[in-house]
């Protein structure tokens, strides 16, 4: 689908990079804005004519086995205590990833690494996000020799009659 892609800048301090495509039914361009230390913030537009819509999106990221030992989520909630594990995600508690498959509701961030390296994957809200189980909108599963990080951000039709949009970001540990 991508078509073209461009350096829209590029600097000692950061990088920008367009892609864009088309099909007979969707436009899209993705907008990449690299700082120096790794951080990526990743702006889509998808954009459709009166008929078009998205039945799905998740976006996938393999990591090794090697890499993706342990899980450190935002908290579902501030409160501490007795049966509050925290930090937490209501996918699991933070630590050591099982090795069957698990999967929670949104949160803004989440950290998946070893003790030493890692990929932290951001989103400010759930806004543009359209799935029909919350509680499977990220799934983490191990496979043979990967650990795929899946965010489910569309899994229920939507139209394309107004520019969707979707941002979020990815920062590699340590800096």
């Amino acid at each position: 689908l991508v078509q073209e892609f461009d350096v829209i800048e590029r600097s000692d301090a950061r990088a920008v990079l367009k892609l864009f495509g088309k099909d007979s039914g969707a436009t899209l361009s993705c907008v990449i804005d690299i700082g120096y230390d790794g951080l990526m913030k990743f702006d889509l537009d998808l954009h459709g004519n009166n008929n078009s819509h998205l039945e799905k999106l998740s976006i996938d990221i393999p990591l090794s086995k090697e890499v993706a030992t342990l899980l450190l989520g935002a908290p579902d909630d501030q409160e501490r205590g007795a049966n509050k594990p925290w930090p937490s995600w209501s996918g699991t508690n933070s630590g050591l990833i099982p090795d069957n498959k698990i999967s929670g509701p949104f949160i803004p961030n989440l950290w998946i690494g070893n003790d030493d390296m890692g990929l932290v994957w951001y989103c400010e809200s759930d806004e543009n996000w359209a799935v029909q189980s919350p509680s499977k909108a990220i799934e983490i599963i191990p496979e043979n020799d990967t650990v795929l990080w899946r965010f489910n951000v569309v899994d229920v039709p939507i139209s394309l009659k107004e520019t969707w949009k979707f941002t979020f970001g990815l920062q590699a540990t340590p800096v």
